[in-house]
């Protein structure tokens, strides 16, 4: 059994794939991402956190999420 906020950020993540492979066009990929790397990061899973950054980065270069989810990601997961 998993702590409540542990689950939460668990269940976030899947629910982020979930968006991202069934809405690949959707215009909410790029803020799941971005959320989804920062879960990953408050679960200390750096190498998903990354992960999810650099598709964040490659597949939107220009979205604005690409700052915040630097911002929160690379001090916990440099």
């Amino acid at each position: 059994r998993c702590q409540y906020r542990l689950c939460q950020l668990i269940e976030a993540i899947a629910s982020f794939d979930e968006l991202q492979a069934s809405y690949p066009t959707s215009q909410y990929v790029d803020n799941s991402l971005d959320y989804e790397a920062r879960a990953a990061a408050d679960l200390g899973d750096c190498t998903a956190a990354h992960a999810a950054l650099t598709v964040l980065q490659t597949d939107f270069p220009g979205s604005p999420s690409i700052a915040t989810a630097e911002a929160y990601v690379l001090p916990i997961c440099p």
